[in-house]
Parts: C-alpha cells; structure tokens; sequence
C-alpha cells in the first residue's frame, strides 16, 4: 500500500487548468497539500507545466485557488498533477479545506510545518 505524506481529502470542484494555450475545464476528485487529481484526461504530458485554478465551492468570499503544477500521473481516465508555485492565500485556504474537510487539523498542521521546513 502506498503511503502518502500529505493528507488526501475528497473535495469535488470546479477547476480551470490552462496549458499550451488552450484552457480546459474540469472537476477535482481529490487535493492534498502537494496536488489533486482531475477527473478528466488532459493531453498534457507527464513533466508538462499547467495553470491550475480551483473554484472554492460554497465559499462566501468566492475564492479561488490559483498555482503552478506539473501532470505526474495518468490513472483511470483521469489526470494527477504535482502543486508548485502557489501564493500565500491560496496555500492557507487550500489547508484550510484540507484541514476541515479530514477532521484531523493537527496532523495537516503538522504536514504544514513539514513542508515548509523540507519542502
């Protein structure tokens, strides 16, 4: 069984993912800390930079999370991209939502420290 380093949470919304040019919609099936997974297959190719802009579903303030990625996996008709780059306010709402939505705040808080002291 695989072990992950980052809480992964099912979280379904709407996400933008801009590449070579050409802007796809899809939908999210899961996000972690490090990245999601797309529901929809993107012809992008494994290493291929991408745009990612996730709509935050029932957020009053309508926000939106915006970040760099890299596609790491195709699986199941679908697509798994790697986070890279993200701004300070996507990075908090994402854990945010990741935090909430596990019911495990310490153990997400505990990956915050992680990955800001090892990356």
């Amino acid at each position: 069984m695989e072990k992950r380093r980052f809480t992964r949470i099912h979280f379904k919304a709407k996400v933008a993912v801009t590449f070579a040019n050409n802007r796809r919609q899809g939908e999210t099936e899961n996000v972690s800390l490090r990245g999601m997974y797309l529901q929809e297959f993107l012809e992008v190719p494994l290493g291929g930079e991408v745009e990612i802009e996730i709509s935050l579903p029932d957020d009053p303030a309508e926000r939106h999370l915006k970040t760099k990625a890299v596609a790491v996996r195709y699986h199941d008709g679908g697509t798994g991209f790697q986070f890279g780059a993200m701004d300070f306010d996507s990075f908090f709402a994402l854990q945010e939502i990741v935090a909430r939505v596990s019911g495990a705040p310490g153990q997400v808080m505990t990956e915050v420290l992680s990955f800001v002291n090892n990356g």
